[in-house]
């Protein structure tokens, strides 16, 4: 049986990039491999677009320039409010 294609679109202009980065890492490691060809776009915050299977690591967006992106720890949150490690992407 022939795979769907599903492209995941994330990133853009909005102040919820970083967000939308996050969730669209984990999307893409939720979906069963078996059944779905995942295509990951990533838009930058210049509106530049970028495909590819890299782009499926959080090291791929670093290297565009996303380097303070973290997953796994606590770090200081935009409203200066404390941050709290609830779960991790893989």
């Amino acid at each position: 049986m022939e795979k769907i294609r599903l492209a995941v679109i994330f990133g853009g202009r909005a102040c919820e990039h970083d967000v939308s980065i996050v969730s669209a890492l984990q999307c893409m490691d939720a979906v069963n491999a078996e059944e779905y060809e995942v295509i990951p776009v990533y838009i930058a915050r210049d509106g530049a677009w970028y495909t590819g299977a890299s782009l499926r690591k959080l090291e791929t967006l670093r290297e565009l320039g996303l380097g303070y992106l973290t997953l796994g720890e606590a770090t200081p949150t935009l409203s200066g409010g404390a941050s709290t490690l609830h779960g991790t992407a893989s």
